[in-house]
């Protein structure tokens, strides 16, 4: 599978770690003024940090519109998006109530009442894709996914590097825990930002950190294409089918030659 990206976030995302490389390179040259340098590595950390958050929110935004347009018969939705949809229209419900709003109020109950008790097609899913303020970490990451009916995302996508085995001549693929590393991250970030803490990261560590999230994203972007493949085939499927389930684990082999990604028949890569 390519790693080129199928959503528009990814392409985002993988432009705005540019300037990433180019706060370590500017990290590098002023390694002797250690105060620059210093400043240049928290630029870049709090970069990463803040254009991967927006990569999220901005491709749970395109798995929607795209899962709009493929206009899925109501009973094969997945209860939790369905759930979340109606969540998010009912939360403001009560600037419905002023007698103005009789015909917008309405409106959303006969679309909410369609979506629950009709087989119709259904074009007009909305969920909030936002990130909440203040301190993220993992569990908001999660909650995220979790809106489109995704669980968690740190199961769904696993990151796997080839190094060499000291028993035998073929390489071993090791798993990379990116989600501990997402949690340094954030919590360097939110020490940056909320604490004005100066952390004491090296240039290649900031680098190890860009590549990771890059290739986490590209994993993210590879498994929501599959789960759309998995919709577009659930329309053309015949009727009475059940809603679109979950692919199987994706898993992003880093090596030399540079990363694929690959659908997992299991939960866990392969040590």
């Amino acid at each position: 599978m390519s790693t080129s990206g199928y959503f528009d976030a990814l392409k985002g995302f993988r432009n705005s770690l540019v300037e990433v490389e180019i706060l370590c390179e500017a990290a590098d040259t002023t390694s002797s003024d250690r105060q620059k340098s210093s400043t240049f590595n928290k630029a870049a950390i709090l970069l990463i940090a803040g254009k991967f958050e927006s990569f999220a929110e901005s491709i749970i935004e395109e798995l929607i519109f795209k899962l709009n347009e493929c206009q899925l018969p109501c009973d094969q939705i997945p209860t939790g998006l369905r759930l979340q949809h109606t969540f998010d229209a009912l939360a403001g419900l009560e600037h419905l109530r002023h007698p103005y709003k009789q015909e917008e109020a309405a409106a959303l109950f006969h679309q909410l009442g369609k979506l629950w008790v009709t087989t119709e097609k259904f074009k007009d899913l909305a969920v909030e894709a936002k990130l909440a303020f203040g301190r993220h970490g993992e569990a908001e990451l999660i909650k995220l996914f979790e809106k489109v009916g995704i669980p968690d995302i740190f199961d769904l996508v696993k990151l796997v590097e080839s190094v060499e085995s000291l028993s035998s001549d073929a390489p071993v693929e090791v798993p990379i825990d990116f989600r501990g590393i997402f949690n340094s991250v954030t919590a360097i970030r939110n020490n940056i930002l909320h604490e004005d803490a100066s952390p004491n990261l090296s240039t290649a560590q900031i680098k190890s950190h860009r590549l990771y999230f890059e290739q986490f994203a590209i994993g993210v972007d590879s498994h929501l294409a599959q789960l759309l493949e998995r919709c577009q085939n659930q329309v053309t499927a015949a009727s009475g089918a059940q809603s679109f389930s979950q692919p199987p684990p994706t898993v992003i082999r880093l090596s030399s030659t540079g990363p694929t990604a690959s659908p997992c028949p299991s939960s866990t890569p392969s040590a």
